[in-house]
């Protein structure tokens, strides 16, 4: 961000959480100001930790059946 003065450095930080326990499932943070892009690589990330993890994708989602 700039300033009259100089540019501060800033950060936008971002976290998923699971829905039903509010447990914070994948923290990013971004050093650019606009956050339009930023959901597409976190849920990649996700993702990508379920099938390392073997987590049914199934599983995470809401059922209202439950």
């Amino acid at each position: 961000m700039t300033s009259s003065e100089s540019t501060i450095q800033g950060y936008n930080g971002v976290a998923a959480v699971n829905k039903k326990h509010q447990v914070v499932i994948e923290p990013q943070t971004f050093g650019e100001g606009s956050k339009q892009h930023i959901l597409l690589p976190i849920l990649e990330s996700i993702e990508e930790r379920y099938k390392r993890l073997k987590i049914n994708h199934d599983a995470c989602a809401t059922d209202p059946a439950r």
